[in-house]
């Protein structure tokens, strides 16, 4: 392990940029924290670069043992002071170990590689934390895979990353610019598409999940367009007591895609 005293390291400068991710063509994610460490490793993410605090290194076991695996490991592990974790790490509250690793788009055509295809749309879901529990929601509901597109948040950037859970490492996710164009890929595929809106669909357990389904979701407050929901195959409303309009995404998700498993047992 090596160390860093510097603030002037070029180092820092990577972190900061891979946090942001503001280029698109940068496949490089930041991961905060030893759970998301250790989800990456246990996916086979590919990580780079370890940083570990001194403190934290000398503290607590769980960062000892890691970082120490990822330097027997050969990957570059750094050991900085308080200071340069602050600002090698975007948490307010640095767990003082992040990483630099490397997560692309997957391909469309393993979204839809099952014998039983079950795709989630995330539309213009435009706050990061929504989008990583709505990922974590899909995953755990069995979901084959997440489409985002439209203007959604980067779901590989270390808040998306972080409110997944780890499920974003694992879950088969791919971009597309538009909600049309996602409806279209995914009827193409086999799949029917069904918009899930606030109020005059069919409940969940009205709708036949036994075959190739794609739920289409939109962005919190303003939900999807008529003319987008029009171009879907059916609508999914989950009821609701009055009065109570809208539930958050993931709330949402996770009783549609718990439905569809449900269906499939």
């Amino acid at each position: 392990m090596r160390t860093i005293s510097s603030k002037q390291n070029r180092l820092i400068t990577t972190f900061k940029d891979t946090a942001t991710r503001s280029n698109p063509d940068d496949d490089r994610i930041l991961l905060e924290g030893t759970h998301l460490i250790r989800e990456a490793q246990t996916a086979g993410i590919s990580i780079h670069i370890v940083a570990v605090s001194k403190q934290q290194l000398e503290t607590d076991s769980e960062v000892r043992i890691l970082a120490q695996e990822f330097h027997e490991a050969g990957s570059d592990v750094v050991v900085v002071s308080n200071q340069i974790m602050k600002l090698l790490s975007p948490a307010k509250t640095s767990q003082g170990i992040v990483a630099v690793a490397t997560r692309s788009y997957d391909d469309l055509k393993n979204l839809f590689n099952h014998q039983k295809t079950l795709i989630v749309i995330a539309a213009n879901i435009q706050d990061p934390g929504n989008l990583g529990a709505l990922l974590r929601t899909s995953e755990a509901g069995g979901a084959t895979g997440v489409i985002v597109c439209g203007k959604s948040a980067d779901p590989l950037t270390w808040k998306a990353l972080r409110g997944s859970m780890g499920s974003a490492l694992r879950l088969p996710i791919s971009r597309l610019r538009t909600a049309e164009d996602a409806i279209q890929t995914t009827q193409k595929h086999g799949c029917s598409v069904v918009a899930a809106v606030p109020r005059g669909g069919k409940s969940p357990k009205e709708i036949n999940w036994l075959s190739h389904k794609a739920v289409l979701f939109g962005g919190e407050g303003q939900g999807l367009p008529e003319q987008t929901v029009a171009n879907c195959d059916e609508k999914v409303t989950v009821p609701m007591s009055k009065p109570v309009e809208s539930l958050n995404i993931a709330v949402a998700a996770g009783l549609i895609v718990y439905e569809a498993s449900r269906q499939c047992l």
